[in-house]
């Protein structure tokens, strides 16, 4: 049977196995994911293009048009159950993503309208894998070549040779090749915070990272070590509650202990999550007893280097 695969799937399993094997059970995930205000805020920004460039881009609609639009994402919205710490810091983010709409939109109301595809689902079927991709954007360009266009809000940026290695790009370059057979391809990256673009043409050739998804999909779905990796992004990780050598860890409450319960029923083999069980009942008890009260055992030392470096900005 194929493994269902996207660039996302494959890069959780790159960062961490363990999360990687969570984040596939639909039951689990439902549990433990909690809402962002980074993925609010680029959802909303990734909303607004889209239904820009399908009414021709910023050279067919005028500027009111798109304000509009951009209030309509934001009217009703709950802030502290999108993820906001407070009214005050979406209404920061509210005034910072019409400021990039605009920078956005004149510098490209000169440009013609030449949007293909606009949130586009794209699908690749093989023997080894399902790989699913969703487009922010592909022009057509005059020499008959397309450009493959991802929007990032986020403050970290890639140069053009990390563009070019990048596994999402060069996979949704995969399923623009096979759907419309361009001459050639370009790969860009559209940071909205400064209003920049950063454009390699593919250099990988299709069938190369054809066979790369073909040995992931082999290794992910052949695999039973899915051993928790501590790396940069556990800060943000959802699932750090349910790791054994996490650096989110916490005084355990019996609520807690029953949903981490709840999640063993769905994952009854992982012995992670029995781990991570074992040691907050024995928290619980010890507490109960008057013994110690202190939060459960740090990060190993040879991982806490890993765990605690400084962040990258998400996307």
């Amino acid at each position: 049977m194929a493994l269902f695969l996207s660039p996302t799937r494959i890069r959780e399993f790159e960062q961490c196995p363990y999360r990687y094997q969570l984040s596939t059970s639909k039951p689990v995930r439902e549990l433990w994911s909690k809402p962002r205000s980074y993925f609010t805020f680029s959802n909303i920004l990734h909303a607004v293009l889209r239904d820009l460039y399908r009414k021709g881009g910023p050279s067919h609609v005028d500027w009111n048009w798109v304000q509009a639009r951009y209030r309509l994402q934001w009217r009703g919205l709950d802030p502290i159950g999108s993820g906001f710490a407070s009214r005050d810091q979406a209404k920061d983010s509210y005034h910072e993503g019409l400021a990039l709409l605009q920078r956005f939109y004149e510098g490209n109301r000169q440009e013609p309208a030449r949007a293909e595809m606009v949130e586009k689902s794209l699908e690749y079927q093989s023997e080894d894998a399902q790989l699913f991709g969703r487009l922010d954007r592909v022009d057509r360009l005059p020499d008959g070549g397309v450009e493959i266009i991802d929007y990032k809000t986020g403050r970290y940026r890639l140069d053009e040779e990390a563009v070019g290695r990048d596994w999402q790009m060069n996979l949704y370059g995969l399923l623009v090749h096979d759907a419309l057979k361009p001459p050639q391809i370009t790969l860009s990256l559209y940071y909205l915070r400064e209003g920049a673009k950063v454009s390699v043409p593919m250099l990988r050739d299709p069938e190369e990272v054809r066979q790369d998804l073909a040995d992931i999909a082999l290794i992910i779905g052949t695999t039973d070590d899915f051993t928790p990796t501590p790396n940069r992004f556990c800060r943000f990780c959802d699932y750090a509650p349910l790791c054994p050598v996490g650096p989110q860890l916490e005084r355990p409450s019996q609520d807690l202990v029953g949903k981490v319960e709840r999640t063993l029923e769905f994952l009854p083999e992982n012995r992670y999550l029995q781990q991570k069980l074992e040691a907050m009942r024995r928290h619980l008890t010890l507490a109960g007893e008057g013994g110690s009260t202190e939060p459960l055992a740090a990060v190993p030392s040879h991982l806490a280097e890993a765990a605690t470096a400084p962040p990258v900005p998400m996307s």
